[in-house]
């Protein structure tokens, strides 16, 4: 079994965060002293070079990763690394004139750049799911500012993400049309629960609504893009209802662990953010060590066998379904015949 990671590698750079959002904790946790420091992001990238030089794609995520005021640096030193990984930032989209400066710094040095803001409905609904006045404002400002980079930069790629809870269904399809309006990507996913992630829901998210929600998705970007570059969203959003129907029964099976892995602001090394299985810490054991040590073997084992609390989220998801042949095929028939996918 190849256990190099090949596809993502999700850091969380920080824990900081400046929303107060209704589904998820981590905005309580406050150890920002313990950190990781940018030589020792740089040690870890250069020192397991051979074991994550196929990785493809880095996700710095947080917590809110442009509160962290060497975000631009920890950018370049693993560009400069990984020279042909794609680096992916998700963002609240609260600080705009910080995170104008920051891209601008950054697009200089990093040949591939994404980022996703965070819009979880429009206006005073976005600050309700958010728990702050005005937040849908300051996001929106952030969405203009980096759809304008984009005119300039064609190495910066722009999305906008929505995550869907049972109270805000009904503005799925509105922040849809807003990132068509600033030409930017979307993105959705239910909210997911995690004891690494925090995320909490009081009422069912699978109704009628919500099929009905993704029906409307599905014609969307089928019309948006055609069927061929929409595959794996469609293929996403078909697996949804599947996996709110049971949770702990992936549509499609998982190889977090041993294709990718989670690794937290102090150095906890995971196989994904939605297991709370710690292999280790990075300050006391090398990053090889505990990639290949029995500990890691044993999650892989857990995992292979669907034994995890499952998670429908995109930085696992899109590439299993990418993997799976059968399961694009059932979609891809589904286009073709034209039938409801869900």
């Amino acid at each position: 079994m190849d256990i190099y990671p090949t596809q993502i590698a999700n850091f969380a750079v920080t824990y900081r965060c400046n929303s107060r959002c209704s589904y998820c904790y981590i905005w309580k946790k406050n150890d920002h002293e313990s950190e990781l420091s940018l030589h020792e992001i740089e040690s870890l990238f250069r020192n397991n070079y051979d074991i994550l030089k196929k990785v493809s794609s880095i996700q710095l995520t947080g917590g809110e990763p442009f509160l962290r005021p060497d975000l631009p640096d920890i950018t370049k030193v693993i560009h400069d690394i990984l020279p042909k990984c794609f680096i992916w930032i998700p963002t609240n989209g609260l600080i705009p004139e910080k995170i104008h400066s920051m891209v601008g710094g950054i697009l200089q040095d990093v040949k591939s750049l994404g980022i996703s803001i965070s819009i979880d409905g429009i206006d005073a609904e976005h600050d309700k799911q958010r728990g702050l006045q005005g937040s849908y404002q300051k996001s929106l400002e952030t969405l203009k500012i980096l759809s304008n980079y984009r005119r300039e930069y064609s190495n910066l790629s722009l999305s906008v993400g929505f995550t869907l809870s049972p109270y805000n269904i009904d503005e799925a399809l509105k922040v849809h049309q807003l990132a068509i309006d600033y030409d930017a990507d979307f993105s959705l996913r239910p909210v997911n629960i995690s004891e690494i992630y925090y995320g909490i829901t009081e009422k069912p998210l699978y109704n009628q609504e919500l099929l009905d929600v993704l029906h409307a998705l599905s014609k969307s970007s089928i019309k948006r893009k055609g069927w061929q570059k929409s595959i794996t969203f469609l293929s996403f959003l078909r697996g949804i209802p599947q996996f709110l129907r049971d949770p702990k029964r992936r549509p499609v099976k998982c190889s977090a662990g041993s294709k990718s892995f989670f690794l937290d602001p102090y150095g906890n090394l995971y196989p994904c953010i939605a297991l709370n299985y710690r292999i280790g810490n990075i300050r006391d054991t090398s990053f090889q060590d505990l990639w290949f040590s029995k500990r890691a073997d044993k999650v892989r084992e857990n995992i292979s066998k669907m034994g995890c609390p499952g998670c429908w989220v995109e930085c696992e998801t899109f590439r299993e379904i990418k993997n799976n042949k059968m399961f694009l095929i059932e979609t891809l028939l589904s286009a073709f015949l034209k039938r409801d996918f869900f």
